[in-house]
């Protein structure tokens, strides 16, 4: 059973990311205008200092201007000094979002060019840490080897998926399955779990927001966000049309093993 077409996930990619520039652009702009308000006060209060001032330096006309005001260079200035940095914020700001936009819509086109991989193996190595009890390291291969990860420390947050997110994001083939399955959890999102699960739908339980989320600050567009949990990110894999082949956990490591059988998405 055929889920998408490389036009729907290109026209769903493209459209993904339109929102996120329109989003991201319009929260820049109401910080500007919220900041300018919030400066308003302060510019009133510059702007009267300044006319007191000036017009002590010219006591002879103070009169003439009490009945027929003539604002000075000084005062227009401040006057118009907000506006005009409001405006350059948003020229600036546009014109970075529009380059952000242009890059990340690139890294989609390559993405979506790429051949998805026949397998994809995981390797997570646990070392202990004084501090933080246990680090993970991930190790990432698919037709080739996509590197290793930092080791990863903290808490309060899923390490393992952060250790595996790191390797993920470096491959245009794994942003190519971000956005399968990205695309499929979205158009079968009203779908309840039994139908999902007979289509091979394996998000059924989350959505795919909670492990990858398009952005115009990404190279490919999209990008796997740790800190969700692995079973998130084995979970896309799987409705992008993989198998798991084999999975271990000794106790200090974790092994995830998935092969394309490519049965009911393409």
């Amino acid at each position: 059973m055929k889920l998408y077409t490389e036009k729907q996930l290109k026209n769903f990619a493209f459209a993904e990311l339109k929102k996120e520039y329109t989003n991201n652009y319009t929260q820049a702009v109401n910080y500007y205008r919220q900041k300018l308000e919030e400066d308003l006060e302060a510019w009133a209060k510059r702007l009267k200092n300044i006319r007191d001032r000036d017009r002590s330096d010219i006591s002879k006309i103070v009169r003439a201007e009490e009945k027929h005001p003539v604002k000075t260079m000084r005062e227009i200035y401040a006057q118009e000094q907000p506006k005009m940095i409001f405006r350059t914020l948003c020229y600036y700001a546009k014109k970075k979002y529009i380059k952000d936009w242009e890059n990340a819509t690139k890294g989609v086109l390559n993405a979506l060019a790429a051949e998805l991989p026949e397998y994809i193996r995981i390797d997570v190595s646990w070392k202990k840490s004084t501090t933080w009890g246990a680090n993970p390291t991930a190790e990432v291969w698919t037709d080739e080897y996509l590197g290793s990860s930092r080791s990863v420390g903290g808490c309060g947050y899923d390490k393992e998926s952060t250790a595996i997110a790191e390797p993920f994001n470096r491959s245009k083939q794994m942003a190519k399955i971000a956005i399968i399955a990205k695309f499929i959890d979205t158009k079968y999102k009203d779908l309840n779990w039994k139908e999902k699960y007979k289509k091979g739908i394996f998000t059924c339980f989350f959505t795919c927001s909670d492990g990858v989320r398009f952005s115009i600050f990404h190279n490919n567009g999209i990008y796997w966000e740790g800190g969700v949990g692995a079973s998130s990110f084995i979970n896309c894999i799987k409705t992008a049309g993989y198998k798991m082949e084999a999975e271990f956990h000794p106790k200090y490591s974790d092994c995830y093993q998935l092969s394309f059988k490519g049965v009911n998405n393409v």
